[in-house]
């Protein structure tokens, strides 16, 4: 009998995909100082380094979120399903992450050329990413790490 995952729940089973790790809220702030530098890199007028400056502004601000809550994660696409299990990020700004990294990639292996980032977007992503990260409390990230252990305990039952 074939099994059939969500994504999240595929995710937590892959080798580099959502893992449960210790967590630490220091490196969660580092990672809140690179999404500040980022936003600081957009403001260059090369259309390039506003694109690949914009998606880490917002990854690395989300990042630090997974970071403070304990929760490790390789995989881009994988990471951006953990924003299912935290609240306060609006439709928009998951589409907006997503986004970002198809057009970087599409970028990177010419496919597109690179356009103007709506920086207000992104200064709203990374805002929201710091409330976020400041109102995560121990009970918060409890329920969020309880859910990951349940479903990277599923397996496929006969």
């Amino acid at each position: 009998m074939v099994k059939e995952y969500s994504k999240i729940e595929w995710c937590c089973i892959q080798k580099n995909g959502i893992k449960l790790i210790e967590p630490n809220e220091v490196l969660g702030e580092s990672y809140l100082d690179a999404a500040d530098a980022d936003l600081l890199k957009m403001q260059s007028p090369a259309l390039k380094i506003q694109n690949l400056s914009a998606y880490d502004a917002c990854y690395n601000s989300f990042y630090a979120i997974l970071q403070k809550a304990g929760i490790k994660c390789e995989m881009h696409d994988c990471s951006f399903e953990v924003f299912s299990l935290i609240s306060g990020f609006g439709e928009e700004q998951v589409s907006l992450i997503s986004v970002l990294r198809k057009n970087n990639i599409e970028i990177e292996e010419g496919l597109m050329k690179p356009k103007r980032v709506d920086g207000e977007l992104v200064e709203e992503f990374v805002a929201t990413a710091k409330q976020v990260f400041n109102s995560l409390t121990f009970d918060k990230i409890r329920l969020i790490r309880k859910e990951i252990e349940r479903m990277k305990k599923k397996r496929v039952r006969i």
